[in-house]
């Protein structure tokens, strides 16, 4: 009797190990980040650099696109000294910069900050 329990519970186990690898062990269906699009930032001298305004994509690899919010660095060392402490744009700094971004550490690309001039 104690060998039958043995071999039911021993089989039940390995069916159960089964299923949980059969169910986690799919990686196939992962989503996969294939590329990353950053829009143009426009702003007008004075104007406050807002990186919650800057447009950025994932397009995903089941053919989604997602906004990406988090977790996002900005390198505004181009920037730096057209910027006060508030971040806004000084009043001589129309022009074209190049701003990279990073997500989760990872260079993603570079924002073009466009600024023009005010009237």
């Amino acid at each position: 009797m104690k060998k039958a329990f043995l071999l039911v519970s021993a089989l039940t186990l390995i069916i159960i190990m089964s299923f949980a690898f059969i169910a986690c062990g799919d990686k196939d269906d992962e989503l996969t980040i294939v590329r990353y699009e950053i829009k143009d930032y426009e702003l007008i001298e004075g104007d406050k650099f807002d990186v919650s305004k800057v447009a950025i994509n994932c397009y995903l690899s089941d053919g989604s696109v997602r906004d990406v919010k988090n977790n996002l660095y900005f390198d505004k060392a181009e920037l730096e000294d057209k910027l006060d402490d508030e971040n806004n744009l000084s009043e001589d700094s129309a022009g074209e910069y190049t701003v990279p971004v990073y997500h989760l550490d990872k260079k993603i690309g570079d924002l073009k900050v466009i600024v023009k001039v005010k009237r």
